[in-house]
């Protein structure tokens, strides 16, 4: 099996590697199977918690009734560092969020709203255990395949697979969003459809009754107005965010079907995961 992206990120290696085993032929470079079956004992698995999972699984679950309550959103993944069971003092907590269609910037602005009135907004002076919102995709927009930066990029298939589900107001939508997906598999093989990765967090499910009232109440008129005037109030604000970020655009992604602001880092693991290979030749 290929653990060598785990070791090159200096992430925990899964007790279910096999599930994330990459089938390695990317155009000349190779991994030395010998090296990851014997070094696989040196690492935390899945079963061991991070010493800093239970502070943040404590502070994630106090905030059911929260994402159950976002106007328009559909879904809810934890992901980043938390899902690869590699948190550090101060990390933040990085959410990836599927809204209903049409509703993305009004769902990204009832999301910032409320994360912000409840103090949890991650800012940049204060990161530890505030929540990031920095990716959204709309429901009719479920496949992410086309963010590959290039042939090379390993990066965005362990992504999705290390997905875990906070909140799914049904499972349909997961459903969906795997399937959409399915691509995933031409580089993690033995990757099921299902979830794959089962944090020891709670997953929240249905509606709470401040969305329900929400999403009811709104006259059907006013969404596509509103849409359009937060996405014309946050254009200003999205043009600064990518002249500072001309030299990897990729960084920034705005339109009626995602939006995308976190930064990239996809070269820099790359070029380590890459290196990693390269020295167990």
């Amino acid at each position: 099996m290929n653990v060598d992206f785990y070791k090159a990120l200096w992430y925990p290696i899964p007790s279910n590697a096999h599930v994330f085993s990459y089938e390695p032929n990317y155009k000349g470079v190779k991994s030395n199977k010998a090296w990851a079956s014997t070094t696989l004992s040196h690492w935390f698995s899945r079963d061991k918690k991070n010493s800093h999972m239970d502070a943040y699984l404590s502070k994630i679950e106090k905030y059911g009734r929260l994402y159950k309550n976002i106007p328009w959103v559909r879904a809810i993944y934890l992901c980043n560092s938390i899902t690869f069971n590699a948190l550090h003092e101060n990390s933040d907590i990085d959410l990836f969020i599927i809204t209903k269609k049409g509703q993305l910037w009004r769902a990204r602005f009832w999301s910032v709203l409320l994360f912000t009135l409840c103090n949890l907004k991650r800012n940049m002076t204060n990161p530890k255990q505030k929540f990031c919102l920095s990716f959204y995709i709309s429901e009719d927009n479920l496949d992410i395949e086309h963010l590959r930066l290039k042939w090379w990029d390993v990066y965005l298939p362990y992504w999705i697979a290390h997905l875990s589900e906070l909140y799914i107001e049904n499972q349909n939508i997961s459903n969906k969003f795997q399937q959409a997906n399915i691509r995933v598999k031409n580089f993690l093989p033995n990757i099921s459809l299902q979830q794959n990765i089962f944090l020891w967090h709670k997953k929240f499910t249905k509606k709470g009754a401040w969305k329900q009232f929400i999403e009811k109440r709104t006259p059907n008129r006013f969404i596509s107005k509103s849409e359009t005037l937060i996405k014309t109030i946050r254009k200003p604000i999205i043009k600064m965010k990518i002249s500072k970020n001309k030299q990897n655009i990729k960084n920034i992604i705005s339109n009626n079907t995602m939006l995308k602001f976190h930064k990239d880092k996809r070269r820099q693991y790359y070029f380590l995961f890459k290196k990693q290979l390269e020295s167990q030749r």
